[in-house]
C-alpha cells in the first residue's frame, strides 16, 4: 500500500451492524507522523471523535475499526480525518 497513490484499498469501509454504524480503515505502519481520527456528526457542522480499536495487523498494515450507535432520528455522518 503506497500512501501517496490513491486506490480502493485506502478507502474506509462503512457498514451498518445492527444498531451501530461501523467504519473500518487501513493504517500504513510504514508511514510515521500521521494521526487517524474517526468522527461522527448529526449535522456536518459539529464533529465528535469516535474511539477506534485495532482489528489486525498484516504486512505493515493495521486494520482499525470504530463503531457508534445510530440515532433514532435525524442525520448521522461519519468521517475519517488524517492529519500530520
Amino acid at each position: 500500500m503506497n500512501p501517496l497513490v490513491n486506490g480502493p484499498e485506502l478507502a474506509p469501509e462503512f457498514v451498518v451492524e445492527g444498531p451501530n454504524a461501523t467504519m473500518t480503515f487501513n493504517k500504513n505502519l510504514l508511514v510515521s507522523g500521521l494521526t487517524y481520527t474517526v468522527q461522527s456528526s448529526p449535522d456536518l457542522v459539529n464533529w465528535t471523535p469516535v474511539p477506534d480499536s485495532q482489528v489486525s495487523v498484516s504486512n505493515f498494515v493495521e486494520i482499525r475499526k470504530a463503531s457508534v450507535a445510530l440515532p433514532a432520528t435525524g442525520g448521522f455522518y461519519l468521517r475519517l480525518v488524517v492529519t500530520d
